[in-house]
């Protein structure tokens, strides 16, 4: 349990770092958006981008009780 563990707090880390390589502002946030999209894929994780080009909706888990997240993807000026 331990490794697995281990190896998610890397991968977390190095995404981050990814995130805040390339800084976008405002609503334009083609990358940050294709590297959350390209996380989420590779996790297995469904989720949609119809409610505007700069946000992602997610849900873990079916029924009443999921996991939901919701975080601004934009930087600072």
């Amino acid at each position: 349990m331990h490794a697995i563990l281990e190896e998610l707090f890397s991968y977390a880390v190095a995404l981050r770092r990814k995130l805040h390589e390339n800084p976008e502002i405002g609503f334009e946030l083609p990358h940050t958006v294709e590297i959350v999209s390209d996380a989420l894929d590779a996790l297995g994780i469904s989720y949609t981008d119809k409610y505007g080009k700069s946000s992602i909706v997610a849900e873990i888990g079916k029924g009443e009780k999921i996991i939901a997240f919701r975080a601004d993807m934009d930087a600072l000026p």
